[in-house]
């Protein structure tokens, strides 16, 4: 098995394990969790500038982790439609997951194994909590 082979087979195994966890903590309403994931994103990114075979990823991690707090798309996944919106915006982080250990760019990659868990977590803490939603830095109740 080829080196590259093996990256892609951690890559994706890694970001499995991620999501399972994620679904895990969203469920048990672990919102202090998706905070630090999404820190944790944004930490990752952060650092990922400094490298410059990294920094075209970092930037748009970075990016879109600040696009998706300010907007809180997560936190307003209770309906079908949530729930769809939701899926596309977790879309970028779960390829960028699967894709860029795989090629050698662990820090972009593993911050979009953050960015999913923060993201997966948060849409399974809204669409199964029928009085609240979490978004991946604020959580509303009513």
């Amino acid at each position: 098995m080829r080196w590259v082979s093996r990256r892609s087979l951690v890559a994706c195994a890694g970001l499995a394990a991620v999501v399972g966890v994620a679904y895990a903590t969203g469920r048990a309403r672990f919102q202090e969790l998706i905070g630090l994931g999404s820190l944790a994103a944004v930490a990752l990114s952060v650092a990922a500038l400094f490298r410059p075979a990294e920094r075209a990823p970092g930037a748009a991690l970075l990016v879109w982790v600040v696009l998706a707090a300010v907007t809180e798309q997560f936190a307003w996944a209770a309906t079908d439609g949530g729930v769809l919106v939701a899926a596309a915006w977790l879309v970028p982080p779960v390829a960028g997951g699967a894709v860029l250990p795989a090629r050698g760019r662990w820090l972009s990659g593993v911050g979009c194994w953050a960015a999913s868990f923060a993201g997966v977590a948060a849409t399974t803490y809204s669409v199964h909590s029928v009085y609240s939603g979490a978004g991946l830095i604020m959580v509303w109740r009513s």
